[in-house]
């Protein structure tokens, strides 16, 4: 019985983790690039896809380091499939955050209780 209950609050949990990625996910190319990083960041992303250059960042073709090698990686390839678009730029920062707290998430069950670590992934990928 006690086992019945505690798949179900994990199914819920789940359930409404995975309802927290979708409204994060709604109208993702709706709202263009406010902040000037951004759109830096998504022209960094745009050059390393145009030159598939994966390894070294570029702004105007100088080394641009700002962020990490792998969320330019990541937004060039987004731009790759999907074009040099403001969608694709989102998508890019939209994964890595969740990528993020998923591994917070498994480090958090590693440590206490699952349903616990799953109150807490959906709590912070709901904030901004």
């Amino acid at each position: 019985m006690a086992r019945s209950v505690a798949f179900a609050r994990l199914a819920f949990l789940t359930l409404w983790l995975l309802v927290v990625v979708a409204v994060l996910a709604i109208d993702l190319g709706g709202f263009p690039l406010l902040d000037p990083d951004e759109g830096r960041n998504a022209e960094v992303g745009r050059e390393m896809a145009l030159t598939n250059d994966y390894v070294m960042p570029r702004l105007d073709a100088l080394p641009y380091l700002d962020k990490p090698i792998v969320y330019f990686a990541a937004e060039a390839a987004a731009m790759e499939v999907l074009g040099p678009t403001e969608t694709a730029a989102a998508i890019a920062g939209v994964s890595v955050h969740a990528g993020h707290r998923g591994v917070c998430l498994l480090v958090r069950a590693a440590a206490v209780a699952k349903n616990e670590a799953m109150i807490a992934a959906i709590a912070t990928l709901a904030t901004p």
